[in-house]
């Protein structure tokens, strides 16, 4: 995971405090987007797991309600990825399942095949990890192909912990010194990969 500083955390805690006047339709996803994950990360690094879980579920139906997908899908996404964190893997695949994150290979690349590619290796690391790798393959390269770094770094650490358990420890090595790399030149600190479904 990426940690927030306590700078961070101060200021996402006083912009929550304040909304606009007016919103545009074009803007109000990414408002209900930003005022969900911020709190919601908010409350995981404050140890607070189960209102954090609630802010990702809060913000996915009133999503849902208002029929922003980018909304509802989004906050999936990153529910999941708290529940494989949290080690709870039997939450954490029925969510996918219903999103339909639990493959990484979708016919056509939109928002949910985006969220899958995060969310489905995780799913496998623990039984299955030699899967989990393969399907890493394409997420790593489209993360680098688009500059996408912080999903990189994300997607490396999860590559990492893969071969790892896999027995492939040099090749682990050298996907955690590439990851580091990424997140000191980029401002990054990436952490330990925790609570993976399956381990």
């Amino acid at each position: 995971k990426l940690t927030m500083s306590l700078s961070d955390r101060s200021r996402a805690g006083q912009a929550l405090e304040a909304s606009p006047d007016a919103l545009d339709d074009r803007a109000l996803a990414d408002f209900v987007l930003l005022t969900y994950l911020t709190r919601a990360r908010l409350q995981f690094h404050a140890g607070q797991t189960d209102a954090g879980l609630a802010a990702l579920q809060l913000g996915r139906k009133l999503g849902q309600r208002q029929g922003l997908p980018r909304v509802s899908i989004t906050l999936a996404g990153e529910e999941c990825l708290w529940l494989c964190r949290l080690g709870d893997a039997q939450a954490a695949r029925e969510l996918a399942r219903a999103q339909d994150f639990d493959r990484a290979m979708h016919a056509q690349y939109g928002l949910v095949a985006e969220k899958a590619a995060r969310v489905a290796p995780r799913l496998l690391l623990g039984e299955q990890p030699e899967m989990a790798i393969a399907q890493l393959g394409p997420a790593l390269v489209r993360a680098t192909e688009r500059g996408f770094r912080h999903r990189h770094v994300e997607l490396l650490i999860l590559h990492a912990a893969a071969l790892l358990r896999c027995g492939r420890t040099a090749e682990a090595l050298q996907s955690w010194r590439v990851a580091l790399a990424i997140g000191e030149r980029f401002g990054y600190r990436p952490g330990k990969v925790k609570g993976a479904a399956g381990g």
